[in-house]
């Protein structure tokens, strides 16, 4: 696999002025190219807050097969978006909710962007209107093992 991402074995120390820094389209690019070619997982993906006006983003990629890691980082200073990737990759969902969240980059076409950590008022998934009703199951329930809430908003047959 061809990457201009730094590749490094797991494992092993290297020095962060070796990571490259793209635009963010290239960044993205790339990034993709790796999940396409079905040999990569995102391992991490995070930003660091250089200064107020800089916000550095590390993805890092792992390919277990070679225990290799592939690394890229993209600067977002006026123009704190990219294209999601979480409608091609799932597995970067999470990631770009809390990249949102901690550092308002806005990934655009992301599914659910909701937070992850702050929630508000009320920790609960809530909808309204005619026809919305909500099932409580809980404290205790037989299909798991420990104890949990979990509060499901119907409209319909359809559960969200």
């Amino acid at each position: 696999m061809t990457s201009p991402f730094l590749t490094i074995q797991n494992a092993v120390s290297f020095e962060l002025s070796k990571v490259p820094v793209y635009s963010s389209e290239v960044w993205r690019q790339t990034i993709l190219q790796n999940y396409r070619e079905g040999k990569s997982r995102i391992v991490a993906f995070f930003g660091d807050k250089i200064n107020e006006d800089l916000i550095r983003v590390y993805c890092i990629l792992g390919i277990d097969s070679k225990k290799h890691l592939l690394i890229g980082a993209a600067d977002f200073s006026e123009n704190r978006t990219y294209p999601s990737l979480t409608p091609e990759w799932t597995e970067a969902h999470l990631f770009e909710r809390e990249l949102y969240e901690e550092y308002g980059i806005l990934p655009e076409g992301h599914p659910w962007l909701k937070p992850v950590r702050k929630q508000g008022a009320s920790p609960f998934y809530k909808m309204e209107g005619e026809g919305i009703h909500e099932v409580a199951v809980g404290p205790v329930h037989a299909g798991i093992i420990e104890p949990g809430h979990f509060r499901f908003q119907c409209h319909g047959e359809k559960v969200f």
